[in-house]
């Protein structure tokens, strides 16, 4: 299966691992990855359709996430969720908060009103970086 054409859009293709593709955010204002667990057979709509095996990967790599968050962009609070309202495609969000960053202490949903993106540098440094943490 294909990432949904939002997602697509929304996010660079940072790395996969097993079955799950790692995007992050383009808008740089808070840190901001995206777990999308595919398959060749079917879209994943719910975390419950996963096998137990896909979805200890996919808690594992969220937790890693969440530690390079911390580490890597002084996070103080880390947000996780799977809504998925507008974007049918089961997707994770793993995000890095802190109390100074664009909407604290407000969800990101609809309150991120500007973009700022990440450089051709910062970005390459982040895709190095997770590709050296998943690949541990």
């Amino acid at each position: 299966m294909k990432i949904n054409k939002q997602l697509a859009e929304d996010c660079y293709q940072v790395h996969r691992v097993k079955d799950i593709q790692i995007l992050l955010h383009k808008n740089a204002l808070v840190p901001w990855f995206i777990l999308v667990p595919l398959s060749d057979l079917v879209e994943y709509r719910e975390i419950f359709e996963l096998s137990q095996k896909q979805r200890t990967d996919l808690n594992s790599l969220s937790d890693a996430l969440s530690q390079y968050l911390i580490k890597n962009f002084s996070a103080e609070k880390i947000n996780v969720a799977a809504i998925g309202n507008l974007v049918p495609q089961l997707h994770i969000h793993v995000v890095g908060r802190k109390q100074n960053d664009a909407c604290w202490p407000d969800p990101i949903w609809g309150n991120l009103t500007e973009l700022t993106k990440y450089s051709e540098q910062e970005l390459e440094k982040i895709q190095t970086e997770i590709t050296q943490l998943v690949s541990q």
